[in-house]
């Protein structure tokens, strides 16, 4: 986690690769909701969970104005053949 000085702020940027879930999820989630409090924040978020065998692909969340919206990914999914052999 890397916290950047801007002209107007800061920007925050997090890179998590983890092979197992330990919590990741859950502090992703509590970002989310940060971010829902101040209509100034946005942000994509990446995720990826690959023990569940129901949802392999990525899903994308998107935070903007106070709003969050999910969407399944159509850039990096289905993962097997696009990134995966």
């Amino acid at each position: 986690m890397k916290s950047h000085s801007a002209k107007n702020g800061f920007y925050l940027l997090i890179s998590i690769n983890h092979n197992h879930n330990n919590g990741i999820i859950e502090l992703v989630e509590q970002l989310i909701n940060i971010g829902l409090l101040s209509k100034g924040c946005y942000g994509i978020v990446y995720v990826r969970c690959d023990e569940s065998q129901e949802n392999v692909n990525f899903r994308v969340i998107t935070l903007a104005k106070g709003r969050s919206d999910v969407a399944e990914d159509s850039l990096l999914s289905p993962c097997n053949p696009t990134i995966e052999d």
